[in-house]
């Protein structure tokens, strides 16, 4: 949700300023909001992936262990 409101008022602040012939102030703000959006995106990017993997790990993990206890019980079926 939140990417996608960035990106409609990147695109609206494009749209805005794609008229602008000279890099007046109102350029360089609707540059420094692209950017800004750029970096937010991107550092959204990277939580989510390191989210991704740190769940990933933490399941590995517990069916590692829940693998173990049933060996070492001698289950019938060792797999979780």
């Amino acid at each position: 949700m939140q990417k996608l409101l960035l990106t409609a008022l990147s695109v609206l602040a494009l749209a805005l300023l794609s008229g602008c012939e000279q890099d007046g102030p109102a350029e360089e703000l609707g540059e420094s909001i692209d950017a800004a959006v750029n970096d937010a995106r991107e550092a959204g990017d990277e939580l989510t992936d390191g989210l991704e993997h740190s769940g990933d790990t933490f399941a590995e993990n517990v069916e590692d262990a829940c693998e173990e206890i049933k060996d070492g019980m001698d289950a019938e079926n060792p797999n979780c």
